[in-house]
């Protein structure tokens, strides 16, 4: 017998602590949703939340990244160096998951671990 429970999950979870922005769907509502991640993993993660969502239900979780359109220039010459940045634009767009599982945290808020179907 082991002093230490065995790990049933697949893929490695990371502590990782962010606002997240969700809409949920089919019917995506104008309302947008608030919580945080609390940690993620190669195909999903969980969030803290303040509304409670139910197990099969879909969200679309929204991303925003910043498109590597950077341009930097390094001439040494003389020892002179020049350097120069462009076009850092953000992105946004829509991923989907699926909610596996859903607890009661306290009071009005909640947990919730999700299954990213585009999330990569």
């Amino acid at each position: 017998m082991s002093l230490y429970p065995i790990e049933r999950r697949k893929h490695v979870r990371y502590d990782f602590t962010s606002k997240i922005e969700y809409v949920l769907t089919p019917n995506m509502s104008d309302e947008i949703c608030n919580g945080f991640t609390l940690d993620i993993s190669e195909v999903g993660l969980c969030l803290y939340i303040f509304k409670q969502l139910f197990e099969g239900q879909e969200l679309k979780i929204k991303n925003i990244y910043y498109k590597n359109q950077l341009s930097l220039e390094l001439f040494v010459k003389n020892k002179n160096l020049k350097t120069s940045i462009q076009n850092i634009l953000p992105v946004i767009s829509y991923k989907t998951a699926t909610v596996l599982w859903t607890r009661k945290y306290d009071n009005d808020n909640y947990t919730a671990g999700l299954i990213c179907h585009d999330c990569n």
